[in-house]
């Protein structure tokens, strides 16, 4: 019980560390041509991941929170949702300018996250 309190109580702080970081990202996003945008926050977000209480945060989650989520114990993504949320939105923001094609915003934050999630598993596992 103690293992889950704690990363619980880690996540939960990483989820609103990662909102803040991802505002500040974002701040101004609207003077920025898409491709430097994409670019600025991308490089943002592998930037932040490389700091050593993030890659503490990752190794905990990787060696303990996968097995714990299974097991019904921890709910990771109850902590990272508004991060999700808030990528999401920027999607459906570019969608309604015509930025990008109006199609699920959910899949393109996805699409977006997906190779940093690559780079990072690969590199911090």
């Amino acid at each position: 019980e103690n293992k889950e309190a704690l990363l619980d109580a880690l996540v939960k702080e990483q989820g609103q560390e990662r909102l803040a970081r991802l505002e500040r990202l974002l701040e101004g996003w609207r003077d920025r041509p898409t491709r430097e945008l994409l670019g600025h926050l991308g490089k943002g977000i592998l930037e932040s991941w490389d700091t050593p209480r993030e890659r503490k945060v990752w190794r905990m989650l990787v060696s303990e929170g996968f097995r714990l989520a299974e097991s019904g114990r921890f709910n990771p993504e109850a902590a990272f949702s508004k991060v999700r949320q808030r990528l999401t939105q920027l999607f459906v923001d570019l969608a309604a300018q015509g930025i990008v094609k109006p199609v699920h915003p959910e899949l393109l934050s996805m699409e977006f996250m997906a190779p940093m999630y690559m780079l990072r598993y690969g590199r911090q596992s």
